[in-house]
């Protein structure tokens, strides 16, 4: 039998509104601020302006985790994600996930 999926399956809405989720950028990853000319700790917010005629979605499947045999990303390893995204065939609605009105 195959690896059992890390969750209950999720829709491709969950995956949307986890990628408009507000990220802090801790201390290893700071943005460079061009008024106080420093690098800082940020919140970080991804949005989609407008949605192109043919839209081509790639899902993540991996998850950086801390690994004690090391690993290509000094010390960690990255760990497959199984969980199942269940997704429309037609009429997907992203309505809600744009930020222009056109």
């Amino acid at each position: 039998m195959g690896k059992q999926p890390d969750r209950a399956n999720t829709t491709l809405d969950d995956c949307f509104d986890a990628f408009k989720q507000t990220e802090t950028l801790d201390e290893d990853n700071q943005w460079y601020c061009n008024k106080c000319k420093e690098m800082v700790c940020a919140d970080k917010t991804l949005e989609i302006h407008r949605i192109p005629r043919i839209m081509v979605i790639s899902l993540k499947r991996f998850r950086a985790s801390k690994s004690r045999f090391g690993g290509s990303f000094g010390g960690f390893g990255a760990q497959k994600v199984d969980t199942l995204v269940e997704f429309p065939l037609t009429d997907l609605d992203m309505s809600k996930y744009i930020l222009s009105e056109e």
